[in-house]
């Protein structure tokens, strides 16, 4: 792709085509058919600077070389689609609804696309899609993942736990006292079940005060993102960014882990530490000192992948972004082996992109 005149993009070679040409667009998901080798964009736009965002799913027209469709999502403002292509022929997908204001819950709503035997692409329509799946989320912070033939789906997000659990903490509703919810779909989507707490943090206990710190429960919370996959054994896993805090102090902190979920074989939960950040710099806005997990299984190996951000600030604790006062990070990436330990046993994170430290 190259930038046009108009700011635009155009596809290379010729014949020229514009894919998008509003005012502003981002986030984008791609979702393939690994099979036939097709593509399916998605992305939130507006068209001009008074419009709201609204995400759309985009295909390659298959009647007219070089040109794509845009389909926009039906219904209210939505922004950071996250989506997913079933080998039954559907394209899921999640948004979120807001309306710009941080200081609010948020949506989250669910649809499907069908591909057609020509490569098209329609909605696949029912009376409640969009569906609303939650109305208690405090960021964009949801993923979806669909198993090998399509049949199961599931969808995560971090969710309020001042709306879940009553806590109200500092002035309300925030981004940082948050469980990871994980809905789940055994019909391709037609419906879910009741979402499950995977991440299950122990609220606050009255009665051990004034030991503040036994009274806080557990002292981590979820935030802002997580990754959901399934195995080829359609076992789903789940990882998540759980940042430290502390409920009755009224603190949070950019002290971060990252966190894998699964179900054992006899359908218990079980929690793993894929890495811990002690804190070494000031993470970006919406960052913590280890974030942004992104979960892979290699079906050829077995082997699971987390790929995560971190904190490096350097050996020396300055190595910082020029004039930001932010710490530089890293990619991290660590493996779980195959077998009966699979998502139960991680290696130490290996830094793989290891950035020089400032001199």
């Amino acid at each position: 792709l190259s930038t046009d005149a108009l700011n635009g993009y155009v596809q290379n070679p010729l014949p020229a085509a514009r894919i998008e040409n509003g005012y502003r667009s981002g986030y984008v998901s791609v979702c393939a058919n690994h099979e036939s080798g097709a593509f399916y964009p998605s992305f939130h736009r507006s068209l001009t600077s008074l419009d709201a965002n609204h995400s759309v799913i985009t295909r390659r027209s298959p009647f007219i070389p070089g040109v794509w469709n845009l389909l926009e999502t039906p219904a209210s403002e939505h922004i950071w689609p996250k989506s997913a292509y079933g080998s039954d022929g559907y394209i899921h997908v999640v948004n979120h609804h807001t309306d710009g204001i941080l200081s609010t819950p948020t949506q989250l709503s669910y649809m499907r696309w069908w591909v057609d035997d020509e490569g098209g692409l329609v909605p696949a329509m029912r009376n409640d899609e969009p569906r609303l799946m939650s109305n208690a989320l405090m960021n964009v912070s949801s993923d979806i993942a669909t198993n090998r033939d399509g049949s199961k789906v599931a969808v995560g997000a971090c969710v309020d736990r001042n709306r879940t659990e009553g806590e109200r903490f500092l002035d309300g509703h925030g981004n940082w006292n948050n469980d990871v919810y994980v809905w789940q779909s055994s019909n391709s989507g037609s419906t879910f079940n009741s979402p499950i707490n995977v991440s299950d943090f122990i609220g606050t206990f009255e009665t051990p005060s004034p030991d503040t710190l036994f009274a806080n429960g557990d002292t981590m919370r979820a935030y802002t993102d997580c990754s959901l996959l399934f195995d080829d054994r359609d076992r789903l896993h789940v990882a998540f960014t759980a940042a430290n805090f502390d409920y009755l102090r009224g603190e949070k902190y950019y002290e971060s882990r990252i966190f894998h979920w699964m179900l054992d074989d006899e359908g218990n939960q079980v929690w793993t530490m894929i890495n811990h950040q002690p804190f070494n710099g000031q993470p970006e806005k919406w960052g913590r000192t280890t974030d942004r997990p992104s979960l892979y299984f290699d079906d050829d190996t077995g082997i699971l992948w987390c790929v995560m951000e971190a904190v490096d600030a350097g050996a020396k604790g300055y190595d910082y972004g020029r004039s930001t006062g932010l710490a530089n990070t890293d990619i991290l990436i660590s493996a779980s082996p195959p077998g009966e330990y699979n998502g139960l046993l991680w290696t130490r994170p290996v830094n793989v992109t290891n950035t020089a430290y400032s001199l």
